[in-house]
């Protein structure tokens, strides 16, 4: 990523950064279709269905109602939801680095020119 920096300015990081979210996705894409939807006799979970009854089967954690992974009703889950809801938002409040790429990348000019 230096040398496209390096070569490509300030700009580049950005492709650069695109580019790796793409593959990230892509490669998520990818295991999330052979792990649901494979239905080869080597896979164990092979759709939907399957991967809800093994959990359905299974016993979940101490706290959980009724001992199940198919619920979201104890503390565990109280906290672990305050945590996703609040969490994002204190990231980017003290993200100083996104506030010194966006001014130095001068993102209003740049559509001031492509408009």
């Amino acid at each position: 990523m230096g040398t496209y920096t390096f070569i490509g300015g300030l700009g580049a990081t950005f492709y650069v950064s695109y580019f790796n979210t793409f593959l990230i996705y892509l490669i998520m894409t990818i295991f999330l279709v052979k792990v649901y939807f494979d239905p080869s006799e080597d896979n164990p979970l092979g759709s939907v269905e399957e991967v809800y009854k093994l959990l359905a089967c299974s016993e979940g954690p101490e706290g959980n109602t009724e001992r199940s992974f198919l619920t979201m009703r104890s503390y565990e889950a109280l906290v672990f939801g305050i945590i996703n809801i609040v969490e994002p938002s204190i990231i980017e409040q003290g993200n100083i680095k996104m506030f010194s790429v966006i001014i130095s990348s001068k993102l209003l000019m740049r559509i001031d020119l492509i408009e």
